[in-house]
């Protein structure tokens, strides 16, 4: 992104060299007029006279010299080298022989030999200008930064007024780490010249590293007014862009870039981020190959094509290419961070925290890392060190909302943390977000019987758990009723989203977009309810709704427990889940819907239901299908509890995290050292979703994690006629099972205190029969209480939105 850095090039003949022993008549002749002909640009004819003088007289200096100077002009470096060596050999102390041939070298990339023959010149002639700049940036090539600094900063006392020695200062002093001091050389630079446009491209590229994007932009815009056809000013404004989340403006300059400077790879490679975040990932993945072909040895071309091909779920190919950004600059975070995020996605779950690992080495300051980090311990059910990753991603980034928003909803698994103290770390989230707003500026038509436009926001419209519940909704919709739009926080969408876009009149792709311009689409886009379906689970937008974009707006479905927002003004819910006098744990008003407030998709082609485990086996199995994280310290010492108690009992654990030994030796041993044989203990990994249902036949009772329940897993196993043990909490996320129990009249499988969850288990492992009877109807009941009725929950939600628009409306002065 930096300006191009300056050098000398070859010193042309102004003269003949000093000290020249005697030389023939001939060979004086030949020389004096193959200098003419040097000078006048008549290249074969001055070669020509050159060699015919070194063969009058073999060795002679000035032909040697000059012939060595015409070569390098030329382009033929390797000659040049060879004939100025002969000549410095008759000649040592030859300044500009050593400087000329110092020039020869780093052009055939030997660095090191041409710092030796800069120091040469420098040696010869302490004040030879050129050499010390040339010498500099062969120390930058090195990437000897200090020496470099140095070398600059005494052409700096020999040439005070020196634009390219200021310049090329700041483009060591940074490269050293030190930011000030090479903005201080880049405004010397500017003062020397003001209308010197790198000066200003490099500034503008210290201002971006420091996110101060507006000065950044300011800069690069300096240097369009100087240089209007400057390719790298505009793609620069782009990256300020992108980074802000504005993506249009961003494109547009890349695009501009590439017009201007037609192979200009930096601007393909951020065209490809650019369909990328557009979710046009064939498109992302040409361009970014255009770059790459551009600039075959860019660590950054090949990180964006890492990205891309794991978006298309290209994931070996992905790693290949993160692997030579890797190559190509060992150096950097980012593309360690980029396939610590390839290999997790692929379960490669250990690896991945080695790379993040890496990243942090190369910058101890990468928030995304440790908060990809943090995504990594969660799924290796590693709640502390998980929590302790999005601190230090919160620390070094105080803005990173998602880094927040997972550091909240992992403190919703801590067992015995109080209401209150969860709620105040919600609240503190809304402190950072909520904006003021006048609700006077909302101009859309207080009209409370017209048909009503509701934008749903979720970053899970793909196969996604959310889905299952959600799908279904947008079926059952009445569309004389609502008008329906996405804002869609999709990273990698599916054919599921391409299945979902047909169920909404609109759909915008939210995706690396400031929340800012997003509050604003929705504004724009006239919307009376906004609906939040993430909470602070992974990608939320709930930074949107702290503008305030739409009159009316919820939480509902993905997340059980308040956003934190003020200007959420509703959370969806039930007394079951949430008490009434809870009003204070929630910065939203509490609404209750008449029923569970979701919706279970029965699968199309459903296991058959099997006989009682029990009866085959001679033995209770006891099972838990949650995520790890959930099978926290205090599940596992009731389930210790009642396996001691019941000593011919058996568990069955099933999770994605099971794939991983890592997981199941941390779990394994959990259990023993509680003194349970890990024998008696099944772990299982992930399968094919109906293949994962008829697991369910091989339990006889499914135990609840607290103080975290299960959702889905919950609905599954009741659906499945598998009976289900819970613990009735004081919180959101620990009441689930007792709610969905409590709506299919099973209050016999609710245990009030972890003891009496205990016993209930023992009682149920030395009473089978119990089990028996229960789950004789179990899925009849399950479904007769609505939870499989999406159309009755479609119909209480629209009344909802009809409830909350009426009431907006009446405070509007509304009929």
């Amino acid at each position: 992104m930096a300006g191009k850095f300056q050098g000398a090039a070859a010193a042309t003949p102004v003269g003949q060299a000093t000290a020249v022993p005697q030389r023939t008549d001939l060979a004086k002749q030949s020389i004096e007029l193959a200098f003419q002909h040097h000078q006048a640009g008549r290249i074969r004819e001055a070669e020509s006279l050159y060699q015919q003088a070194l063969a009058v007289q073999p060795g002679q200096i000035d032909a040697l010299y000059y012939l060595g100077v015409l070569y390098l002009q030329n382009g033929v470096q390797d000659a040049a080298e060879e004939f100025l060596t002969k000549a410095l050999r008759k000649q040592p102390k030859f300044a500009e022989g050593h400087f000329n041939l110092g020039v020869a070298l780093q052009e055939q990339g030997k660095l090191k030999e041409a710092a030796k023959a800069y120091n040469q010149s420098i040696k010869g002639d302490k004040r030879f200008v050129p050499a010390h700049l040339n010498l500099g940036n062969v120390y930058l090539d090195l990437e000897q930064f200090d020496r470099a600094a140095s070398t600059f900063s005494k052409l700096i006392k020999l040439s005070p007024k020196s634009i390219e020695a200021h310049l090329n200062l700041g483009r060591a002093s940074k490269s050293k780490g030190d930011a000030e001091g090479a903005m201080a050389a880049y405004r010397r630079a500017l003062e020397l010249n003001p209308e010197y446009a790198d000066a200003h491209l490099n500034i503008g590229a210290i201002l971006l590293d420091r996110n101060d994007y507006q000065e950044a932009k300011s800069a690069f815009k300096q240097a369009l007014a100087i240089d209007p056809q400057n390719a790298e000013a505009y793609n620069n404004i782009g990256v300020a862009w992108r980074r802000e989340g504005f993506l249009d403006h961003a494109m547009s300059c890349f695009a501009r870039a590439s017009e201007i400077k037609p192979g200009f790879g930096d601007a393909h490679n951020n065209m490809g981020a650019m369909y990328y975040a557009f979710g046009d990932t064939e498109r992302a993945e040409e361009e970014a190959r255009k770059g790459i072909e551009i600039s075959p040895d860019s660590s950054a071309a090949y990180c964006i094509l890492g990205k891309i091909l794991r978006s298309r779920g290209k994931k070996l190919e992905s790693i290949d290419a993160l692997n030579t950004a890797i190559k190509l600059a060992p150096k950097l975070a980012e593309p360690y961070r980029e396939i610590g995020l390839t290999l997790s996605e692929n379960g490669q779950l250990d690896q991945a925290l080695k790379a993040y690992n890496m990243a942090l080495e190369r910058d101890p300051e990468d928030g995304i890392a440790y908060n990809n980090a943090g995504m990594t311990h969660i799924l290796l059910g590693q709640l502390e060190t998980a929590i302790d990753c999005f601190d230090n991603a919160i620390k070094a980034i105080p803005t990173f909302s998602l880094a927040h928003s997972n550091k909240l909803y992992s403190t919703t698994y801590v067992p015995n943390i109080s209401l209150e103290e969860i709620a105040q770390q919600h609240f503190e989230f809304g402190e950072i977000w909520d904006r003021e707003y006048d609700d006077s500026n909302f101009t859309n038509p207080p009209d409370p019987d017209r048909p009503l436009k509701i934008g749903y926001v979720s970053p899970d419209l793909r196969q996604h758990v959310v889905v299952t519940f959600f799908e279904e909704i947008l079926k059952a919709h009445d569309r004389d009723q609502v008008e329906l739009f996405a804002y869609a926080e999709v990273h990698n969408p599916d054919p599921i989203t391409e299945r979902l876009k047909g169920y909404f009149d609109h759909w915008y792709s939210t995706v690396d977009r400031n929340h800012v311009e997003v509050a604003q689409k929705i504004r724009a886009d006239g919307i009376d309810v906004l609906v939040d379906l993430a909470g602070h689970t992974g990608n939320n937008r709930l930074p949107v709704f702290g503008f305030k974009p739409a009159p009316i707006q919820a939480s509902w479905i993905g997340y059980a427990n308040t956003t934190g927002l003020k200007n959420m003004d509703y959370i969806f819910t039930t007394p079951n889940y949430v008490p009434p006098g809870s009003e204070a744990y929630f910065s939203e008003e509490i609404y209750y819907l008449p029923r569970v407030p979701t919706t279970f998709r029965a699968p199309s082609d459903p296991p058959e239901l099997v006989g009682v485990p029990f009866e085959r086996n001679g033995y209770v199995t006891f099972g838990c299908f949650n995520n790890v994280i959930k099978v926290g310290a205090t599940a596992v010492d009731a389930w210790s509890e009642v396996l001691q108690a019941a000593p011919d009992t058996r568990l069955v654990l099933k999770s994605h995290a099971y794939r991983n030994e890592k997981s199941v030796e941390a779990s394994r041993s959990a259990f023993e050292a509680r003194g349970i044989d890990p024998a008696r203990i099944t772990f299982d990994g992930p399968s094919q979703h109906k293949d994962y249902l008829a697991c369910y036949g091989a339990i006889d009772l499914a135990l609840d994690p607290f103080p975290y329940n299960g959702g889905t897993t919950t609905l599954e196993a009741l659906f499945m006629g598998i009976p289900l043990l819970a613990l009735e909490g004081q919180s959101w996320v620990s009441r689930n099972g007792s709610a969905i129990l409590q709506a299919i009249g099973e209050e016999s499988l609710i245990a009030s205190s972890v003891e009496d969850y205990i016993a209930k288990a023992v009682d149920f492992a030395q009473n089978p029969g119990k089990l028996t009877a229960l789950r004789a109807d179990l899925r009849e009941r399950f479904i007769a209480t609505g939870i499989t009725d999406p159309v009755a929950m479609t119909r209480d939600v629209e009344n909802a939105y009809r409830d909350l628009w009426q009431r907006w409306c009446k405070q509007r002065g509304g009929a």
